[in-house]
Order: C-alpha cells, then sequence, then structure tokens
C-alpha cells in the first residue's frame, strides 16, 4: 500500500470500526466522565449516547476532523538530497491505527491498537529490540513484535511515556483531585506522573497539584467560578473544562545533569500553565523552569543531544504556532521556525532530526513536513485517513525511526500487520495513593460498556465514582 501523492481520499474505516470508535469516546479522565450522561439519561433525552459523548468532546476542544487547509494527501514534498533518511511513524486522530511509512510514502508496516486513544491521540514507539509500547488513552501496553501483549496498564495514561532508571517506566495519568485556595477546597482534573515497573504495576511519583498548585493563577479560578455559577454544579462539561488546570503532554527523563537538574529528573511540558520544567522527583521541586509571557499552550519538550530543549509552541490565544529551541543556561531562544499559515491550535511536536533538520507535526491540519535550519520545506505529508464523513482526522505525532543496523533488524522482525485490539489478558489497575480502583463491568462488540471506579478517601468527595466505556 503506497500513500501516494493525490488529492484523492483514502476510503473510510469499516462502519463496524466506526461504531466501536463512537462508543469508546467517553473514556476520558474520571473529572471529565462524571460530567457525562448516562445511558438511561440519554435515552430519556431521546438522543443517542455517542451523540452527546462527542458533544462533550468538541466542548473540550478535541474534534476527530482536521481543520481546513487542502484536499492533498500523502507525500507531497520529498527533497532526497537535503532530507533526514528513516521510517516514519504516526497515528491519526481517533483511529486506532499506527503506520509505519516510507519517506516516498510507502506503509511498510501497520499496528492496531485497543483503544483509539481518547482526546484523539495514540502513540507508539520501539521499546527494546524486541518490543512495542503504545500509549493509548487510558491505556499503556508493551507487546512483542509479532502483536503478543506482555502487559497493559489502564490507569488513565495520556499523551506519553518515558523510559526511567531501574527498568521502570514513566506515564502521565489523570484523576479527579483538588485545589485548595485559603478555605475553598477547589475540584480539578488533577494528573501525575506514574511509575509502571516491569509487570505494568504502577506507583505514583508525583501528584502535579502537590508541585504547581501555587502557579494556578486567580484569572484560572474565576474561570471556574463563572463555569460553575452558570451551571450550579462542578460536573458540568464547562467546570470540567475550566478545571483542567494542569494539562501535562510530554515528559522526559534527564540522562545527564541539565540546569540545575540531575540524571533522573524529568523535563515536562505543561499546557495550561505555558510552561516548561525539570522536576526533581525525590524532592518534588521544580529545579528550572521557563515559558509563561513566551510560550502559549504549549506541547512536547524534548532536549536535545546540544543540551538545549525543542518544544512545540501552540499559540493557541495568539493564533499562530512557531517551534522555539531554547538555551536552558541563558533562557534565550536561539533558533525558531515560522511561517504564514502554519497554525496547530493542539496537540503539535517536533523532533530534531541527526541532519540538523526539524520534524514538524501540525496536528490540527493533519500535516507533518521537515525543516532545515534554515526554514526551508524539504519533506511534507498529510494524512491520507480520513472520517466517515469524508474528512482528514488530526494527526498526533510523528516520529521518525532513524537508519541503523538496530533499526533495520527492529523493521525486519516486526510483522506487517500487527493487531492488540482483541487483548483481553490481565490490566493492572492502581490500588494507591489517589489513582482510582477500577473494575469492569460488561463487554459489548469486545470493548468495555462500562468500568466504575471509587477514589481513594481523599478525593471521594469530589467524584465519587465514574462511568467510562
Amino acid at each position: 500500500m503506497r500513500l501516494i501523492q493525490s488529492a484523492t481520499h483514502a476510503h473510510p474505516p469499516p462502519q463496524r470500526r466506526a461504531n466501536e470508535r463512537r462508543f469508546s469516546v467517553a473514556a476520558l479522565a474520571p473529572a471529565l466522565i462524571a460530567a457525562l450522561l448516562t445511558i438511561e439519561e440519554a435515552a430519556a433525552q431521546g438522543r443517542s449516547l455517542s451523540e452527546i459523548r462527542v458533544e462533550e468532546l468538541e466542548a473540550l476542544g478535541y474534534l476527530e476532523k482536521a481543520e481546513p487547509s487542502s484536499r492533498e494527501s500523502g507525500v507531497k514534498v520529498h527533497d532526497t538530497a537535503r532530507v533526514q533518511p528513516g521510517m516514519n511513524v504516526y497515528c491519526s486522530s481517533w483511529s486506532g491505527e499506527v503506520r509505519l511509512f516510507t519517506n516516498e510514502g510507502e506503509i511498510r508496516k501497520n499496528v492496531r491498537l485497543e483503544h483509539d486513544g481518547v482526546g484523539g491521540g495514540c502513540h507508539v514507539e520501539p521499546f527494546g529490540p524486541d518490543a512495542l509500547i503504545a500509549v493509548s488513552r487510558p491505556d499503556v501496553s508493551v507487546f512483542d513484535l509479532r502483536g503478543k501483549v506482555r502487559w497493559a496498564s489502564d490507569a488513565d495514561h495520556h499523551h506519553d511515556v518515558a523510559q526511567g532508571p531501574d527498568e521502570e517506566l514513566y506515564t502521565l495519568t489523570a484523576r479527579a483531585g483538588s485545589l485548595r485556595r485559603g478555605p475553598d477546597l477547589w475540584p480539578i482534573l488533577d494528573h501525575a506522573i506514574t511509575a509502571l515497573d516491569e509487570v505494568g504495576r504502577p506507583r505514583d511519583r508525583l501528584v502535579f497539584s502537590e508541585v504547581f498548585a501555587d502557579r494556578v493563577d486567580g484569572r484560572r479560578l474565576s474561570r471556574m467560578l463563572r463555569a460553575k455559577k452558570q451551571t450550579g454544579s462542578f460536573e458540568s462539561r464547562g467546570y470540567v473544562r475550566a478545571s483542567d488546570v494542569f494539562h501535562p503532554n510530554s515528559i522526559q527523563v534527564l540522562k545527564q545533569p541539565l540546569s540545575g537538574g540531575k540524571a533522573g529528573d524529568v523535563l515536562l511540558c505543561i499546557r495550561e500553565l505555558d510552561l516548561v520544567a525539570i522536576v526533581d522527583l525525590e524532592e518534588k521541586r521544580v529545579v528550572w523552569e521557563w515559558g509563561p509571557g513566551e510560550l502559549d499552550a504549549p506541547h512536547h519538550a524534548t532536549i536535545l543531544e546540544n543540551g538545549h530543549i525543542l518544544v512545540f509552541d501552540n499559540g493557541r490565544r495568539r493564533r499562530w504556532s512557531r517551534v522555539v529551541e531554547i538555551d536552558p543556561a541563558s533562557k534565550r531562544i536561539v533558533w525558531q521556525y515560522r511561517a504564514d499559515g502554519f497554525f496547530s491550535k493542539l496537540r503539535g511536536a517536533a523532533q530534531r532530526l541527526p541532519n540538523g533538520n526539524t520534524l514538524i507535526t501540525e496536528s490540527t491540519k493533519g500535516r507533518a513536513f521537515e525543516v532545515t535550519p534554515a526554514g526551508d520545506v524539504v519533506w511534507e505529508f498529510f494524512t491520507p485517513d480520513v472520517t466517515d464523513e469524508g474528512e482528514r482526522r488530526q494527526m498526533y505525532r510523528l516520529l521518525r525511526l532513524l537508519p541503523g543496523a538496530e533499526t533495520a533488524r527492529f523493521l525486519d522482525a516486526l510483522s506487517p500487520d500487527v493487531d492488540i485490539g482483541g487483548y483481553r489478558g490481565p490490566a493492572h489497575f492502581a490500588s494507591n495513593g489517589p489513582l482510582p480502583i477500577c473494575s469492569r463491568i460488561g463487554t459489548t462488540v469486545g470493548f468495555v460498556i462500562e468500568r466504575r471506579c471509587q477514589f481513594a478517601p481523599s478525593t471521594t468527595s469530589v467524584w465519587p465514582e465514574m462511568k467510562r466505556p
């Protein structure tokens, strides 16, 4: 199969898959699920549950289709003399389908995940020489190159995963939480850095409200208060959206000291605080930070080989995006990419390549492109994946696997079509701290109908129960 350069779209997925995707739309974090209507309530209104849940997600800014840009698809620009060789990996929003394809546009491998990725995000990357790791909210799973799942964790993981010390994995997880201001306790959608051991058992390393609560300003609290007054409920979609006061979206573990951080500390990107920060997990404190006043709803911060930090700066409020490279020592921008029309309100990613070029994902347009240090576009790709209505899907994060003997062996061993969508083996549920203790109630077409979760006593007064298909 080939991602050809044409103005025509690929065929939509079969109707059964579309129905499955719609049914799993509401598998968001505890706070959001508490705001969604039950099946019985939907029936009483004469509306389908999927209609209501899609409406909820649109209210949160998570859309399935790409913003209008063009009807192009596949590889449109390929400057062979200046492009970085390698194999590309991406997942279109709400598809659960991961594709590996060449710079010329030839699909070599397909991976089908169990979930479409709530919020439209799914991500797969190599995990050692003989495995893959996938993040597709609410799951993290590790599986071999033939598709056999080694373990899976269902603790509302989202956005990213990083290799930590002692063979642990670090992920971002969401849960109901609270924020104290004076005598008032505000329900919020909180997040944590969760460590997973070699068989996927989770434990909290850091809860975001423990470290970043004082950075939530009065304007955000006023927005939450307005939402509460308008609806009279902490569980309205307006309040739930306003209460996502952190929204971390990337994590990377430091391998060596950097700007006050030591090996084992983590680099975080936190969208709602306009913040990139290095955090000491042992002492639970920020050792370096940058962003407020410069960044605007950023994504995907990564450490470069020269010790600088690369960030996708969305520009959600200013309405234009850029990619910036920061010298953490001076906190100065030493390189940036901007272009007319370049804008992704949500998501977005940037990868610095060995040849000095930068691979950028303009998520909401379903576009990825490679630029030189001077800003010349030497490779450009539009996802051919479409919604049921024939609209181009958004794209979460496109990454390039670099050429070499290890990558070649990995790709040779990887089955052309890997499907872990039918996995029904053991899953590890959180049982420590404020993570929810969950149980599956039933299934339909192999998908979970309802998952009931009870939170630890410290948060039961906020959202005591959630439902999550």
